[in-house]
């Protein structure tokens, strides 16, 4: 199938894979494409109402676990403390 081959193209290039509604619109099939302009361009404006919520970013190790951080942060500022007592 074509759209499948365009979608493995965009893989291949690291872009996004084609939205629904730009499927649907490009689809082969007469019967499954838009009936007309206005159900178009409401399925772009209106589609992220019904799409999956994005995929929330990996919270830092600070919001996660804030004494694991301040640990870590305190024992690396104590090695290179001692790193620079030790060089002088």
């Amino acid at each position: 199938m074509p759209s499948d081959r365009l979608d493995a193209g965009c893989a291949l290039f690291g872009l996004r894979p084609r939205s629904g509604a730009a499927q649907r619109r490009n689809t082969v099939d007469p019967a499954q494409r838009f009936g007309d302009v206005i159900e178009f361009s409401h399925e772009l404006e209106n589609g992220a109402m019904w799409a999956k919520p994005a995929a929330a970013a990996r919270r830092s190790l600070y919001d996660r676990n804030p004494l694991i951080f301040w640990k870590r942060l305190s024992a690396g500022l104590i090695v290179l403390v001692i790193l620079l007592f030790a060089w002088r």
